[in-house]
């Protein structure tokens, strides 16, 4: 407290602090901290949490760590339930962090320089009226993305929704495993 060791504060000092609601002790760590270092917490006197956040991420980590497929699944549910809130925060993440999403995107055009010019030919050929982007093939939506399955053919296209898109992509990556 205040650039003191808690090793040499008087024991009266600590319960004064922990007893005005300005610290209390950790039940992980078992060190004092400001009550801005915990979380809210429901059914404790203060109103916080009984562990700090740092110990409390630290936990949620390791947990993380020893149950990989669980926290996929549990993590793959969620994102299904709440897929406006998940696209929201995609779409706000990518307006604050433009420049990384950008060099993201060249580091990617940079690694397959085959993909960008076949979409580059695909969109140059839409273009000048020499392709017509068709609906998908599925479910027939007019918003449709093109796909390239030989990327050495860059105007031989199938046209899927950007959901069918993702699924053939899905189905495509489980033959190969």
């Amino acid at each position: 407290m205040n650039g003191i060791p808690e090793s040499q504060m008087s024991e009266s000092v600590l319960n004064v602090t922990a007893r005005i609601g300005i610290e209390k002790r950790c039940t992980l760590c078992k060190e004092m901290k400001f009550l801005n270092e915990y979380s809210p917490g429901h059914g404790t006197r203060d109103g916080k949490a009984t562990e700090c956040k740092s110990c409390h991420a630290d936990r949620n980590r390791r947990y993380r760590k020893n149950n990989t497929q669980s926290s996929r699944d549990s993590g793959k549910k969620w994102r299904d339930k709440n897929k406006d809130h998940c696209r929201k925060m995609k779409i706000k993440w990518c307006e604050k962090n433009r420049q990384k999403e950008i060099e993201r995107t060249n580091r990617y055009m940079e690694k397959y320089p085959e993909r960008k010019r076949a979409q580059m030919d695909v969109r140059n050929a839409i273009r000048r009226g020499d392709m017509v982007r068709l609906p998908c093939e599925v479910c027939g939506l007019e918003r449709s993305h093109g796909h390239h399955d030989d990327y050495s053919r860059p105007l031989d296209v199938k046209w899927f929704c950007a959901l069918h898109h993702k699924a053939y992509h899905m189905k495509c990556s489980a033959r190969r495993d």
